[in-house]
């Protein structure tokens, strides 16, 4: 499903300040449980947003965003959703069903890093960003991105629904590990990212999601190494840089 990026004047409202509410504290975790998310204030700004969307939709489903006034159509003859709209729901009606779950740090690797000879452990920095999984009857329907802002946490873009689905396996399989650690790390000039997967006394190694399975030709729940993967992403960057430029 196409990702559109709603921006709402609403979503002002839909902001918690960063030390409003005691709890987990996002820069020491790079993967939260819903258990563990839902005491952040983070997650909190996300409840709020996905309750300004689903108010919203209620009201009138032309008015969420500019690139929805821009459409002329709804989803189907069967939905009350603007085309294209970014969460995997047939109506309305469902977000009133929906929670916020399970979220993560995005962490990024610039190529010239790679090129530098640093492993993606060491190279992936903290963008600052957190994604939430949105959830319907405990499935993922995509996922909503926050920032830290002046005046807290704010949402601002929903999407990501094949990603929630993919990241959700990892979420079901290491839950119950309270030793596993997990951590979403991307190289965006490569179209790339992966979850890395560690624990006490383990190297990392790196599960490929959608896109760096199609960028990279690489093997589905495959894991690989470091080593594996980085002369591949450094080439995959290398190469798209010089398409763009």
């Amino acid at each position: 499903m196409k990702k559109w990026r709603y921006l709402w004047t609403a979503l002002a409202i839909a902001s918690v300040p960063a030390l409003a509410q005691p709890g987990i504290g996002l820069k020491t975790a790079a993967f939260e449980t819903a258990a563990g998310a839902r005491h952040s204030p983070a997650h909190a700004a996300a409840v709020l947003a996905l309750k300004t969307l689903a108010a919203e939709l209620r009201l009138d489903p032309h008015r969420l965003s500019s690139p929805a006034r821009a459409m002329a159509r709804l989803g189907g003859s069967d939905s009350d959703l603007p085309a294209g709209f970014p969460l995997a729901v047939r109506n309305a009606a469902a977000l009133d069903q929906a929670t916020i779950g399970w979220g993560f740090a995005v962490y990024d690797v610039r190529p010239d890093a790679l090129q530098r000879g640093e492993s993606l452990t060491d190279g992936a920095q903290a963008t600052g960003l957190w994604r939430f999984a949105v959830l319907v009857h405990g499935q993922p329907v995509g996922l909503v991105t926050m920032v830290r802002a002046a005046q807290g946490w704010q949402a601002v873009s929903f999407g990501g629904a094949g990603l929630s689905r993919d990241i959700n396996r990892f979420v079901i399989r290491h839950a119950a590990q309270a030793d596993a650690t997990l951590r979403y790390v991307r190289v965006p000039q490569a179209t790339a990212d992966f979850i890395e997967i560690g624990g006490p006394g383990q190297t990392a190694s790196y599960v490929p999601l959608a896109a760096a399975r199609a960028s990279l030709h690489l093997v589905d729940a495959q894991h690989y190494s470091d080593a594996e993967l980085v002369p591949a992403l450094r080439n995959a960057a290398a190469l798209n840089i010089a398409v763009r430029h």
